[in-house]
């Protein structure tokens, strides 16, 4: 799965295209793309209900790992609320009633721990908010070749 096409898909898909902007530099992972892909619109998701416009997702790496952040110039969350928000069920503002379960930001992180990474967040009151998912990158084959290459050459077999 290369990164570009997986952001916009997921964006485009869901309607967000207008919402969100998308800066992707091409990162090759292996992984489970439906997976994948419900991480990273359940945190799509919380920053657009939360953080309101402005959201943008970049895509890049480092030397270990692909890099999904996402991030809002909402209101931000407050430091003491920080450390509990990917467990199920917590509401930073418990009077809401509108929104939702308190559920996405657990789920994606049991995601990405299926996939192998972890999803990192940061805030500051005022200024927004940015979850970033890392997922391992695809390393190159013995032989040289890529993991795409050796996936469609498995699949010919």
């Amino acid at each position: 799965m290369t990164s570009p096409s997986w952001g916009r898909s997921c964006s485009q898909s869901r309607g967000w295209a207008a919402r969100v902007s998308l800066d992707a530099e091409p990162v090759d992972v292996v992984t489970d793309p439906r997976r994948a892909e419900r991480i990273l619109s359940n945190l799509i998701e919380n920053a657009l209900a939360h953080g309101g416009r402005d959201v943008a997702v970049r895509i890049g790496r480092d030397e270990n790992d692909a890099l999904v952040e996402v991030r809002d110039r909402g209101p931000g969350i407050a430091p003491e609320h920080l450390p509990h928000v990917f467990e199920r069920f917590y509401k930073a503002d418990p009077a809401r009633a509108a929104g939702g379960s308190g559920l996405g930001l657990a789920i994606a992180l049991e995601n990405a721990r299926l996939l192998g990474g972890g999803i990192d967040a940061w805030s500051e009151l005022g200024v927004g908010t940015s979850f970033t998912l890392r997922l391992p990158v695809a390393k190159p084959l013995h032989g040289g070749g890529d993991a795409d290459a050796a996936e469609r050459e498995d699949q010919a077999l």
